[in-house]
């Protein structure tokens, strides 16, 4: 009996680990989703300069420089998700344990 309980509090605290550490990525999804938004607003700010002929600024070189951030910020989103899908599996592997010692 007392080991059942043991492996409980040690499976509770794999648990909150698992967790926290998916609110930590959900909140990192969350500041990758609004950074691709502001980058998407610069993007089509420059691609419509550009088309007007606008050379009030360097719109080209903003233009590339937006690109490759946007793929930065779009690649790192990509593999939270990829790690918040491990870790959410992990959760649902803790809780049939759980439940099996309950």
């Amino acid at each position: 009996m007392a080991s059942n309980a043991d492996a409980l509090k040690v499976l509770h605290k794999a648990r909150q680990t698992v967790v926290e550490k998916i609110s930590e990525l959900n909140a990192a999804h969350i500041r990758s989703e609004m950074r691709l938004a502001g980058l998407e607003f610069d993007l089509t700010r420059c691609r419509e300069a550009l088309e007007r002929g606008d050379t009030s600024e360097d719109f080209q070189s903003s233009l590339n420089t937006l690109e490759s951030e946007f793929q930065e910020v779009e690649s790192t989103r990509k593999n939270i998700d990829l790690e918040r899908d491990t870790l959410t599996n992990k959760l649902h592997q803790i809780d049939q344990q759980m439940y099996a010692l309950d």
